[in-house]
């Protein structure tokens, strides 16, 4: 998740004749990627309250939780201890990777693909426990084998098929995992994570390690993240970026509502169209800032009407 808040042009778009006609294809291809993850985050949030009100009670979750118990947990210091700590370790990581990736390009991409491979292991696990819990009776060891077929044939396409194969295999195990955090997490934790991304996400990009991807030798081996970065050819953005966008719409589905996290939903298209006229004059943009920010934005609107 550390490596890629940010979407990155592979080439300048003013420089051939048909820029329009290769802009308008990054532009519907980027933004089906994210209605997609979208649309999944929804399914696997379906699935998930399905799981909630029939089936027995799962392990801690955000739901239900009121107004006051919010701010009592937004008033407490140890939520923000937590999110510093967890920032302070994924700077640390992110300038270490890239450091590697263009040092070491190939171990890079073992480490990448090995992290992909466990990400899509253990959420196919999660979901098919889910689904027993609502009825779909499968025995154990066939839901192993299960997801671990399902995990090969993810991190295969991931990896070593098409560029653009990573549009499918991206979104489906990003919002799964994105949906699988926003329910489980505590709300406040949860809501300033979210919001302390924002501004991290921007600052990395402008001044961190994500701005090193403006010097070519950095950006000459940034396919060797395949596994953390969702390849769209022209446009890579990355698997963070996804899992962010599903966690903000299963966290406030799970503890404001349903019609708050369809505001959210809505918040981060509309970032995410404002993040691509960005892209329009420099190339490379944090692709979580503006949609987490419009999107906690309209989410968190209903808590105060």
């Amino acid at each position: 998740m550390t490596c890629g808040r940010v979407v990155v042009l592979s080439e300048n778009p003013t420089e051939s004749s048909d820029a329009y006609t290769r802009e308008r294809g990054r532009t519907i291809a980027s933004l089906t990627v994210i209605l997609g993850t979208l649309a999944l985050s929804w399914s696997f949030t379906t699935v998930l309250n399905l799981a909630l009100t029939k089936g027995p009670p799962l392990p801690p979750t955000n739901a239900g939780e009121d107004l006051s118990s919010l701010v009592t947990g937004l008033s407490s210091v140890e939520p923000y201890l937590y999110v510093l700590a967890l920032l302070s370790v994924l700077t640390g990581f992110g300038y270490a990777l890239f450091r590697l990736m263009r040092d070491v390009p190939r171990l890079v991409s073992l480490l990448s693909g090995a992290a992909f491979f466990a990400l899509s292991l253990g959420t196919s696990l999660f979901y098919l426990s889910v689904l027993s819990l609502i009825g779909f009776q499968i025995p154990e060891l066939s839901a192993q084998l299960i997801a671990l077929a399902a995990a090969i044939i993810l991190t295969l396409s991931m990896i070593i098929g098409r560029p653009k194969a990573s549009l499918i295999s991206g979104p489906i195990v990003g919002s799964g995992a994105g949906v699988m955090l926003g329910f489980s997490l505590e709300t406040s934790i949860g809501l300033i994570l979210l919001s302390s991304i924002v501004i991290f996400d921007y600052v990395m990009v402008r001044y961190g390690y994500l701005s090193k991807l403006r010097d070519s030798s950095y950006l000459s081996n940034l396919r060797s993240l395949r596994g953390l970065i969702i390849d769209g050819g022209d446009f890579v953005l990355g698997l963070g970026d996804v899992i962010l966008y599903s966690f903000l719409i299963s966290l406030v589905y799970f503890s404001i509502g349903a019609f708050s996290a369809l505001l959210s939903s809505i918040g981060i298209v509309t970032g995410f169209l404002l993040t691509l006229a960005t892209l329009r004059r420099r190339g490379i943009a944090p692709a979580a800032s503006l949609p987490l920010l419009i999107g906690l934005i309209g989410g968190t609107i209903p808590l105060f009407i």
